[in-house]
């Protein structure tokens, strides 16, 4: 998993123990006492005698709550705390600063074990400890997803970070954490081929951040994938048009993205959307007339079209390009010289008008097909394609793109 999670790095000031008391019972005014000469195995064994004798006390769970936090039974210390608090209200100032004396210590900890020495796990433990003190503190939680992801345990990282979200749900930190998890596991849907659930997952992230435009790309992508195995025209037209409608906010805000342009036109020919379609397909070719796939889809569209000798002369250029059909020329002079014409052709052809008219390509792919020698000419940087068949040009025999550096 591969998402990039916002780590609280703030480290906080630890307040000052509240360690005074008023006390009558002897074991709390002993356990008060040991606590503040530091012995805390005492203090634990005195003050829990005390809640023993006195378990209304608020006080007594008060102290045995720092005891416990001293020595490190934080699940026992929180339980107490909360006692406490509930038992005497007047507590509140007094359990709250303590408390969160020993959260801070734990959450530094932990902050400083995964910071700076790397020991994820560890640090999860000190984070842990934390949330067994304060269980509504949402840093807590984050960095402990944090650590679970570096330890590979997305599962539990997506527990806590849907916790923390749960818990501060307008917290931007814990969002785009959630986010992050649902995308990477959209993403590990997507790989898989579950495109139902990758769209589950992707919506999800969404839901979060709606303008994480990456994975509005990828929720897109899901929707094509998922077309092309519905087992209905209706599923299929309904996944293509959630795949444009995502597209589309893809190209409002990166209105060159070649993938995301082809796609487009892929959908809208399945649609039966021809004039989009082709518009879309051409623009793809404008943008990178390199690739074979764009001249292929789009001589597809215009075989819809019943434009036929478009049509072909995209078909043509496809395969000339594609690197399992075509060979590069890497002499082009001597490929176009008239002695070597002659030799391909027994003639000149229409191979030396193109020459006079447009002069050297900047590029030359050739093939061959049904025993006939096909050539591709490129002029990348004026724009054009220009295709003979045995050194005669068709009638269409010319597309047309953005010129490109050579």
């Amino acid at each position: 998993m591969s998402v990039a999670l916002r780590f609280l790095l703030a480290v906080m000031v630890v307040g000052a123990l509240v360690v005074s008391g008023c006390a009558k019972n002897p074991h709390l005014a002993g356990g008060i006492l040991y606590l503040s000469q530091q012995n805390y195995e005492k203090a634990v064994r005195e003050l829990e005698t005390a809640v023993e004798q006195e378990p209304n006390n608020g006080l007594a769970h008060l102290k045995l709550a720092m005891a416990y936090a001293e020595i490190g039974e934080t699940k026992k210390a929180g339980a107490e705390f909360d006692r406490a608090l509930e038992l005497d209200p007047k507590l509140a100032k007094d359990v709250d600063s303590n408390r969160k004396h020993y959260w801070v210590e734990h959450f530094n900890e932990g902050v400083r074990l995964s910071q700076e020495d790397k020991n994820f796990e560890e640090a999860a433990r000190e984070f842990e400890k934390a949330i067994d003190l304060d269980p509504e503190d949402v840093r807590a939680y984050t960095n402990l997803g944090f650590c679970y992801t570096q330890m590979g345990d997305h599962e539990k990282a997506l527990e806590l970070f849907e916790k923390a979200a749960s818990l501060e749900p307008t917290d931007e930190t814990s969002r785009r954490n959630l986010a992050g998890i649902y995308e990477d596991i959209g993403k590990n849907h997507f790989k898989s081929g579950n495109y139902t659930e990758a769209i589950r997952f992707y919506q999800k992230a969404l839901n979060l951040e709606p303008d994480r435009i990456n994975c509005v790309f990828q929720l897109g992508i899901c929707y094509f994938q998922k077309a092309s195995s519905e087992t209905t025209e209706a599923l299929a037209r309904s996944d293509y048009e959630n795949a444009l409608e995502l597209y589309g906010r893809v190209l409002e805000q990166e209105p060159d993205e070649v993938d995301v342009i082809f796609n487009m036109g892929i959908a809208n020919l399945a649609l039966d959307n021809l004039d989009e379609a082709m518009n879309l397909l051409r623009r793809a070719v404008d943008i990178d007339p390199r690739v074979p796939e764009f001249h292929k889809i789009l001589g597809r569209a215009y075989a819809r079209a019943e434009l036929q000798e478009l049509a072909v002369t995209e078909l043509v250029i496809s395969k000339a390009l594609n690197p399992d059909r075509g060979r590069r020329m890497t002499d082009i002079d001597s490929w176009i010289s008239l002695e070597a014409v002659k030799a391909r052709y027994g003639d000149e052809g229409d191979v030396m008008k193109l020459l006079a008219e447009l002069g050297k390509p900047d590029e030359i792919y050739s093939y061959e097909e049904s025993e006939s020698i096909v050539e591709v000419w490129f002029y990348w940087a004026k724009g054009t394609g220009v295709y003979f068949v045995n050194g005669k040009t068709p009638p269409e025999n010319r597309v047309s793109f953005l010129p490109k550096e050579r």
